[in-house]
């Protein structure tokens, strides 16, 4: 593939900068104002019918279609760089990346043993392993593993990027972690028990959580040399929604924590959503582009 682009190509990209810079100082402040004012505590149901809840769901599914058929349309000419100097500031987001899902899997593993320690055999759930598989604390081992696993792959990553190094196409069954770590974190946001979420907030970290394994996907087959031929708009495409999205799951989370509103989150401020907004955010300023003239 031919990974030069022209200057007037280079400046299409301007379209996914100004939908993310759009996204994120519109929508994160809106979310805001939701968590602190309009948000019941307990359930995380809106208090009233307020204009912001269309304004959002309007904004969110302009910063999901726009990309999407931006790059749809140009998918033959969005590049893949792998020399780029920009992947120094990928190196050092896979680093910050790694340091956040390390927090992650101590966070879901307390989860994993504080339900373990409180399995008390019953007739719904006579067994352990039955136990463990309806409470949702498999879910949560799955997480940590997966969040380890996911550590030691952007390590690696983040080695290469600041040596400039290639080669990470080596790495491939490292490069499913991520993946299976955002599948886990999925499947135990449903298993938590109904009446401990708070469905509000749940809906946009859902929404995320969908978002970023759409990257993820594309991303880790391009980086392993998987199947990897024209998923370079899939990267894009997925890319902005996900560093909006997790930004407005993880910006509005710290402020509504710090004003003590944390009642009215489906989950604490977790690190590895501000993380991968960085890290997918790197990706996009280091490695991909939209050419005048298909790629070859």
């Amino acid at each position: 593939m031919n990974n030069t682009l022209d200057k007037k190509g280079l400046g299409n990209f301007r379209l996914f900068i100004c939908v993310m810079v759009a996204g994120i100082l519109t929508a994160v402040p809106l979310r805001v104002y939701q968590l602190l004012c309009i948000t019941e505590p307990g359930t995380g149901f809106y208090t009233e019918k307020n204009f912001t809840i269309i304004i959002m769901y309007v904004l969110l599914a302009i910063c999901l279609v726009l990309p999407f058929a931006y790059s749809l349309k140009n998918k033959k000419n969005v590049t893949f760089s792998e020399t780029s100097s920009l992947r120094i500031f990928e190196g050092a987001a896979a680093f910050l990346f790694a340091a956040a899902l390390i927090v992650d899997a101590v966070s879901s593993y307390k989860v994993f043993t504080s339900l373990y320690e409180a399995f008390y055999p019953s007739r719904e759930m006579p067994t352990l392993m039955e136990y463990l598989n309806k409470s949702g604390a498999m879910a949560s081992l799955l997480e940590t593993v997966f969040a380890i696993l996911s550590a030691m792959y952007f390590t690696v990553l983040g080695i290469y990027d600041i040596k400039e190094k290639k080669g990470i196409s080596k790495v491939k069954l490292l490069a499913l972690a991520p993946l299976l770590w955002c599948i886990s974190r999925i499947i135990h946001r449903f298993m938590r028990k109904i009446s401990y979420m708070k469905v509000g907030d749940l809906f946009f970290e859902l929404m995320m959580l969908a978002v970023l394994t759409l990257f993820l996907l594309p991303l880790a087959q391009k980086l392993a040399g998987v199947d990897s031929e024209d998923k370079e708009w899939k990267i894009t495409a997925y890319g902005v929604p996900t560093v909006v999205f997790c930004l407005i799951c993880f910006l509005p989370r710290v402020i509504a924590s710090l004003a003590g509103r944390g009642e009215v989150l489906s989950s604490p401020v977790e690190l590895c959503d501000g993380a991968a907004a960085l890290f997918a955010l790197a990706v996009l300023l280091g490695r991909l582009g939209i050419s005048k003239t298909e790629s070859k």
